[in-house]
């Protein structure tokens, strides 16, 4: 993840489905001086506040709709492959990061953007 000072950054973020495969959702991090203070999937915040989060998630680094259409035939019924990795924040910094390889994702919500 590349530092960021201050502001909003959109991802997509990952929930982890039964059949192993994954749900993509629209997501959004926001930061105030470097430290995750803000965490949204959807139009809802997750976990927000002044206080810097203590928080894991999953996401999908630079996955976009455009990317999900250029993926070819698969991506025709919202499936695609794509590399996850998982990300942790202790006190708003990245304490750790863990890339959980190519999974298959469900990206439907992915065509709108």
């Amino acid at each position: 993840m590349t530092t960021v000072e201050d502001g909003v950054v959109r991802v997509a973020l990952g929930v982890p489905r039964n059949d192993g495969w994954y749900d993509a959702h629209p997501g959004e991090l926001e930061f105030r001086s470097r430290r995750l203070v803000g965490l949204w999937v959807g139009a809802r915040p997750s976990r927000s506040g002044h206080a810097p989060l203590t928080v894991g998630f999953i996401c999908f680094p630079g996955l976009t709709g455009d990317a999900v259409r250029a993926a070819g035939p698969f991506s025709a019924v919202g499936l695609v492959r794509w590399r996850a990795a998982s990300w942790v924040y202790i006190s708003g910094e990245l304490a750790g990061e863990t890339d959980l390889g190519e999974v298959t994702i469900d990206a439907e919500w992915m065509d709108s953007d």
